[in-house]
């Protein structure tokens, strides 16, 4: 019996061994996994929120939507189930211990050695349970944090992509900027060209008064021709004027032709009265004055007169 007690004493510590190094590795690298998380995730939430508020619209993402708080307080919960599941089976591994002393002195009697050992027998089956439950529950808490790294990573490269995305901003920002000035520039010498156009459309002052002094000057002689040529057309007629008094006027001139015509008819009836009368055969000719035709100056009239003689 002491000697099943002493195997079934090795045992227990063996596996007490192995489960304390297992719970104690387990703790271990959770306590990184959890501290580590707790610096990534206090690092880009912080990060993310200001760009997040500057940003206006933008596709929602399903990972970054996942809420990492409540994730997080999941995992410390489980973590506290662990460590109370390793601290209650650190106490039934002390107890289990203790009684194992006591039935190493002898403190038990023979008839009780199997109570003992079914004591003992009950805390191992108790603590394969137990390290399964532990087991379970660190593969399930790895998972946690396996999902909480991947969800730390996607924050990660979308904080890095955001951080681009603000950088290229600012270019394009720069840019406009840039752009804005250059507009500015080109409109400020459109301005000055606009003006130098319109100084080149006018003229100086000086420029302007001695073209108005030519003006008048033109206009003076322009006047002074017009008087001169006033009293050039005043004299002409003038000159008409006495010219026309020293004219017949065309009454005059019929009474003038009238008379002319009369004096004409007398002064030929008398020619004719004082011409000597010759016979047609005393003679083989006869000299007789003959008659010219003329035409009036006035009226150009046709006109017979005497033609004068030799």
């Amino acid at each position: 019996m002491r000697t099943e007690l002493k195997e079934l004493r090795e045992q227990q510590d063996a596996a007490r061994a192995v489960l304390e190094q297992l719970v104690a590795d387990t703790a271990n690298h959770l306590q990184e996994q959890l501290d580590e998380l707790r610096s990534v995730l206090g690092s880009t939430v912080p990060a993310v929120q200001p760009q997040s508020s500057t940003e206006q619209a933008e596709a929602p993402c399903p990972v970054c939507s996942t809420d990492v708080g409540a994730q997080l307080g999941q995992l410390l919960q489980r973590y506290e189930q662990l460590q109370e599941l390793v601290e209650s089976v650190a106490a039934r591994q002390a107890a289990g211990e203790a009684g194992r002393r006591q039935a190493g002195r002898g403190q038990f009697p023979l008839c009780s050695l199997h109570v003992v050992l079914g004591c003992c027998l009950l805390p191992q089956k108790q603590d394969e349970e137990l390290l399964k439950h532990i087991q379970a529950a660190i593969a399930q808490v790895q998972g946690d944090c396996e999902k909480l790294s991947s969800i730390a990573g996607n924050l990660m490269d979308d904080r890095h992509q955001r951080q681009r995305d603000i950088e290229a901003l600012f270019q394009t920002l720069e840019r406009l900027e840039k752009e804005k000035a250059d507009k500015e520039e080109l409109v400020l010498e459109i301005d000055v060209k606009a003006d130098r156009a319109a100084l080149a459309s006018k003229v100086s002052c000086a420029q302007f008064d001695a073209a108005v002094e030519q003006l008048n000057g033109m206009i003076r002689e322009t006047l002074s021709k017009v008087a001169c040529q006033e009293q050039d057309w005043q004299q002409v007629q003038q000159k008409l004027s006495e010219e026309l008094d020293s004219k017949l006027g065309r009454p005059e001139l019929a009474l003038l032709r009238q008379q002319l015509e009369e004096r004409w008819r007398s002064d030929l009836k008398k020619l004719r009265e004082k011409a000597p009368w010759v016979e047609a055969d005393d003679a083989a000719g006869i000299r007789k004055q003959l008659l010219a035709h003329f035409h009036c100056m006035s009226c150009d009239r046709p006109l017979q007169v005497l033609a004068p003689g030799p």
